[in-house]
């Protein structure tokens, strides 16, 4: 059996997802360590990430916990994943192991904040924004998932910062815009987002690469970073600490839940007219064609 860094956090994850099953099944660690062959101080230190299970161990608690086609599946990429001890790890972002480790954190986390400066996260988009962003190709199951526990407020808390650039840029076009914009009201309106905007007359601020921090508990939180296609998972607690100051940082620099919906609804009236500018436009230049 191999010891591990505790602050490796894919390994936290799977002692994590070992610790819910346990839970869900109404066992106690000593009722399913002695199911699983094993002591109960074994399971607890898989579980909290202070050693790896191997896949018979994972397999053990997974029969033990009677786990679904779907938990064997997830706990299965998340194995089969698994790198050498460190606190930070790199892959690319079709990696399915990354996906599921992050897909974990976002159903597990009592608390999610993003930011981004470039376009809106996934659980925020429209399906028009979303196809524009991604050149067509649908999201999977899992955001979609994900996207309608927020919308129906069974999320976590969920704080965005957006630079102003993420509202203006012209995604998809003007009227996909308008519709995004309004569909991001609604969600604020509705409390199912905490939106906070950095305006452009705040000047430079201290991030410039988009990340989310995953709080799961008081003690376990993790940090992914997205950039040019690289994913990154960290939880050494010195560099999550560094993210916690620059989220400090960001909100300082944002304006108010309310001047961020006053901002969200101006800028939502431009692109608006945008969009009616260039509708008169076509059709001017469709008559002129139909003339003599």
């Amino acid at each position: 059996m191999s010891t591990m860094n505790s602050d490796a956090p894919r390994h936290r994850i799977i002692g994590m997802e070992l610790a819910r099953l346990r839970h869900r099944s109404g066992l106690s660690t000593r009722q399913a360590a002695l199911r699983m062959a094993t002591s109960s101080a074994s399971l607890n230190r898989a579980e909290n990430a202070k050693r790896i299970p191997d896949q018979e161990e994972v397999g053990a608690l997974l029969a033990t916990c009677n786990a679904s086609l779907e938990d064997w599946g997830r706990l299965r990429r998340l194995m089969g994943e698994v790198e050498p001890p460190g606190w930070f790890e790199l892959s690319s972002e079709s990696d399915s192991g990354s996906e599921q480790a992050v897909s974990t954190l976002r159903n597990m986390a009592m608390s999610i904040m993003e930011y981004t400066a470039t376009v809106l996260p996934d659980l925020l988009q429209t399906p028009a924004y979303s196809a524009a962003v991604r050149r067509r190709t649908a999201l999977g199951p899992a955001t979609m998932d994900r996207r309608m526990r927020l919308i129906t407020g069974q999320g976590p808390m969920y704080t965005v910062v957006l630079d102003e650039a993420v509202v203006r840029r012209a995604v998809g076009g003007a009227l996909t815009m308008v519709q995004q914009l309004r569909h991001l009201l609604t969600l604020v309106h509705g409390g199912m987002v905490r939106l906070r905007v950095i305006p452009f007359h705040r000047g430079a601020h201290p991030s410039v690469t988009a990340f989310t921090l995953y709080m799961v508990d008081s003690t376990v939180k993790v940090v992914h970073t997205l950039d040019h296609h690289i994913c990154g998972l960290l939880s050494n607690p010195t560099v999550v600490e560094e993210f916690e100051t620059t989220t400090a940082e960001l909100l300082a620099l944002a304006l108010s839940r309310a001047e961020s919906i006053d901002l969200l609804t101006l800028v939502a009236r431009e692109h608006e007219r945008a969009a009616t500018h260039h509708h008169h436009g076509s059709a001017g230049t469709t008559t002129r064609r139909r003339g003599p």
